[in-house]
């Protein structure tokens, strides 16, 4: 049985693409050459920036979220969103989970200081 790992390739412009492969660095050189989404031929990897070995589904989720609120929603797309350009309601959207992440976590850490 093969496993499939969840990647972060970085390019030289500041912008990252989150996927899943089974060979990460076959996916990299494929990537490299144009091979893939538009979003990959127009933000082409320069760099492997990280590699989760056994990924889970919700880590590509939480992944890219993390990526989304650390560079912003112009410089990060992944398997969940490819597309170039995102819509309104995507960026609507993505903009809602973040918020309401962020809120559980507040929520969370506040629970936890009351004694």
């Amino acid at each position: 049985m093969t496993s499939t790992s969840l990647y972060v390739f970085g390019s030289n412009d500041g912008c990252f693409y989150i996927g899943w492969a089974e060979d990460v660095h076959r996916a990299f050189t494929e990537m490299r050459a144009g091979i893939g989404p538009q979003w990959i031929r127009l933000h082409r990897p320069a760099t492997i920036v990280r590699v989760i070995e056994d990924a889970e589904g919700y880590h590509e989720t939480e992944l890219l979220f993390e990526y989304f609120k650390a560079y912003g929603l112009e410089k990060v797309r992944g398997s969940l969103y490819p597309e170039s350009v995102l819509t309104g309601a995507q960026i609507r959207n993505i903009n809602s989970a973040i918020s309401n992440a962020d809120m559980s976590l507040l929520e969370s850490s506040m629970k936890n200081m009351i004694v």
